[in-house]
């Protein structure tokens, strides 16, 4: 991978945001007057972690985050319900991997 990654989570399993740029192209109709007449910058964020040693893209969904979590997926799945957690919400997937990298500490 080229590029940078932050770290939001730090620990046993740690959790990493890579931010990605995409130029959305003025489509402006002079004709018609409708449209944007500038180019557009958007901003894209995945999530990464670390399993094995190598780093492995998260998929958004709490059924698809939850075998990272292999030894702790019951407590985590619980945490996330009982705190009502979004897997789609930065802070929420932070929080997340924060409370699981404390449980393997223990």
């Amino acid at each position: 991978m080229i590029g940078f990654f932050q770290v939001l989570a730090d620990g046993s399993s740690p959790l990493f945001k890579k931010t990605r740029i995409t130029i959305k192209k003025a489509n402006y109709k002079v004709q018609f007057d409708v449209g944007s007449r500038d180019d557009k910058i958007l901003k894209k964020h995945d999530y990464f972690t670390l399993q094995n040693n190598y780093v492995v893209e998260l998929l958004s969904s709490k059924k698809n985050l939850l075998p990272f979590f292999a030894d702790q997926a019951a407590e985590v799945e619980k945490f996330i319900d009982v705190n009502s957690l979004n897997t789609n919400k930065e802070s929420h997937l932070k929080a997340i991997f924060e409370y699981y990298n404390l449980l393997v500490q223990h």
